[in-house]
């Protein structure tokens, strides 16, 4: 019996450690999004598709890494805590049921940021990103 407590206190410390997420590498960008910070759970809560407008009454869009973005499955597993796969059939979920507008599906880092730029309301994640310049939408998260 000792032997078995033992074995699962090992694989739930295990496996804890490696369900933590490692938001190091992750910026969040945002185009008149109403706010400048952001805690990790009302980001994740925004990217599962709970807020349709901002509190400043601008309709909110998302915007998602595409099957061909390097590392969407990781950016996916540390904001939404789901694999990318998940995420895609979550969002086609909302989407058919009538309970969201579509995410913007972008392929890379450059592509991410322009669509924000360019786009009022627009949110997005990207990861590793390798620019030297500083980022004209970043918010901070808390």
């Amino acid at each position: 019996m000792r032997f078995s407590i033992l074995i699962f206190i090992f694989f739930a410390i295990a496996f804890g450690y490696n369900a933590q997420s490692d938001w190091s590498n992750v910026k969040v960008l945002g185009n008149s999004v109403g706010f400048e910070k952001v805690n990790k759970a009302d980001l994740k809560k925004i990217f599962l598709g709970n807020s349709s407008n901002w509190s400043n009454n601008v309709n909110a869009i998302i915007v998602l890494p595409s099957t061909r973005y390097n590392g969407a499955d990781k950016l996916t597993k540390t904001v939404m805590e789901k694999s990318h796969n998940l995420t895609r059939r979550f969002w086609l979920g909302l989407v058919f049921q009538g309970r969201a507008n579509p995410p913007v599906y972008l392929d890379n880092n450059q592509k991410i940021i322009e669509y924000v730029n360019q786009n009022t309301g627009s949110i997005a994640v990207i990861i590793d990103y390798q620019g030297k310049d500083k980022l004209k939408n970043e918010l901070i998260i808390e």
